[in-house]
């Protein structure tokens, strides 16, 4: 028998590489089997920068914590998380916001919480817990809500049949007694004459500081004249003609403060007397009839400058 000895033969194929079909076969599973592994956060892309960045978030979240400041607590542990994916800064942030008295932001970080990868048994125990508590916090709340505005809803109605009964009880009396129901009063404007007043007061005032320093421009006028130089030609009509102005300008500041006086004097009228009956009978008829000039006492200018319309 003829002895089969020839290396392509079934028996004698000695090379161990794999085909190529075959090492593309491998590849494929190796890629499905690793895309359907549950894979773990990789918290170690973080750079060194970026870690030191949230823990000095994290450390200023604590110093807000213990401060009291617990809605900015709340809010620095989350920006941390949000650096360094650590998910114990999502549950500081829930107690953050629980002590906030923030129910509802610290039950949605709670939840957060239990969504996130790498999170242990006791922690999400834990945060469970505190979820169905907040749950029974939050709904005594809205019931609490819901109880204060039904009790405000029915003292409004209750004040306004109080009024509408009290209203028709003082109608049926007004109807039964023939009496005529008393109009609503309302708080009366403020006078005109209160504004007028002022006004004369103040212009009275502007008048007498003009005087005054009218007053004293004629003073130093006579004071100027008395100091010339009287051993000029013309020094006589010179002097004369200084204290003709000097005894102008003095005759004009005695004119403004008169008129000054006149007009801050009618002004105070006004203010301090003219709402008292005692000093004001006819206040009523003030005017008189239309387009007549007022009747009374009294500078017919203040009249008309401070009279009521």
């Amino acid at each position: 028998m003829m002895r089969l000895t020839s290396r392509s033969g079934p028996f004698q194929h000695h090379d161990r590489r794999p085909p190529s079909r075959l090492l593309l076969a491998w590849l494929l599973c190796g890629g499905l089997l690793a895309s359907v592994l549950p894979t773990r956060p990789v918290l170690a892309d973080a750079s060194k920068e970026q870690l030191e960045r949230a823990e000095a978030k994290a450390l200023e979240a604590k110093f807000a914590f213990k401060a009291g400041k617990f809605a900015d607590a709340a809010k620095l542990f989350l920006e941390a998380f949000a650096i360094s994916k650590r998910p114990a800064l999502v549950f500081n942030a829930a107690r953050a916001w629980e002590e906030a008295g923030r129910l509802r932001e610290a039950k949605a970080a709670f939840e957060q919480y239990l969504e996130l990868p790498d999170v242990t048994a006791a922690g999400r125990a834990d945060a469970r817990a505190r979820i169905d508590r907040l749950d029974v916090a939050i709904a005594a709340a809205d019931k609490a809500a819901a109880e204060a505005k039904a009790a405000a809803e029915a003292k409004a109605a209750a004040d306004a049949k109080a009024a509408a009964e009290a209203k028709a009880a003082a109608d049926a009396k007004n109807a039964a007694t023939g009496a005529t129901p008393a109009a609503t009063t309302t708080a009366p404007a403020e006078s005109r004459s209160r504004w007028v007043g002022w006004a004369l007061v103040g212009g009275g005032g502007l008048l007498a500081l003009t005087s005054l320093a009218s007053w004293s421009n004629a003073v130093k006028q006579v004071e100027d004249a008395n100091a010339m130089d009287f051993g000029q030609a013309d020094a006589e009509s010179k002097y004369r003609s200084a204290i003709t102005a000097a005894e102008t300008t003095r005759n004009g500041a005695v004119l403004f403060g008169v008129i000054g006086a006149g007009l801050a004097g009618w002004g105070a009228w006004h203010l301090w007397f003219a709402d008292d009956p005692a000093a004001e009978p006819a206040k009523t008829a003030f005017w008189g009839a239309p387009g007549l000039l007022p009747s009374g006492t009294g500078p017919t200018t203040g009249l008309l400058l401070g009279g009521r319309f």
